[in-house]
């Protein structure tokens, strides 16, 4: 098992190498801009994240992710423009990360 990560960037390498690793990922065929596309928007919903009230950097940041705060995030940007609905529907993808979250613990 994976240690759980701590840091944003922790994160998106071990999500980066998750995607990367054919013997791990279920979408073996994932081009490089699809991941780097993936790890963009991550790190653009870390950088929204680290700004809410309730976000405490000490904490794991995987227990800080919760379907509310994805679910305020769309709607962010939804209201932020430009909103591209596609962006959105990859962010709601990489987001998810069950896999990732079932191989850190």
């Amino acid at each position: 098992m994976l240690p759980a990560p701590n840091t944003p960037n922790q994160l998106l390498n071990q999500f980066r190498n998750f995607l990367l690793d054919p013997g791990e990922s279920q979408n073996k065929t994932l081009s490089g801009v699809t991941i780097k596309n993936y790890t963009s928007d991550l790190n653009r919903f870390f950088s929204w994240l680290s700004t809410q009230p309730e976000f405490v950097p000490q904490n794991p940041l995987l227990e800080q992710i919760t379907a509310e705060k994805i679910d305020l995030y769309l709607k962010h940007l939804a209201s932020s423009p430009p909103s591209v609905p596609s962006t959105d529907t990859l962010l709601l993808s990489a987001v998810s990360l069950p896999s990732l979250a079932s191989n850190i613990n």
